[in-house]
């Protein structure tokens, strides 16, 4: 077991292809009258943990006061969106 662990944190990640995929939101497309797709690419560990971070609230003496889980959800589900810039999408109608 410890040789399959060495072997991995030995490996050059880098050249990895992240895993990534196609979904229809059929509510959406049902609605919109036509295929609504998202573009989906997994998420690196340190995008995540980014993710994580912005939704932790801490209490002024240190302590956890509360994780925002509909907030890591919804950055998941944007970051992890590669054919929508949400950020430009919202600039535009503001």
């Amino acid at each position: 077991m410890s040789n399959m662990m060495d072997m991995l944190l030995a490996a050059d990640v880098k050249g990895l292809e992240r895993p990534s995929s196609e979904k229809e939101i059929k509510r959406l497309s049902d609605v919109l009258g036509s295929p609504f797709i998202l573009e989906l690419e997994a998420l690196t560990v340190d995008e995540f943990s980014d993710i994580q971070k912005g939704a932790i609230k801490m209490k002024k003496n240190a302590k956890l006061e509360e994780i925002d889980t509909e907030a890591v959800q919804i950055q998941s589900i944007i970051m992890a969106t590669k054919n929508v810039d949400f950020g430009a999408e919202a600039s535009e109608r503001d």
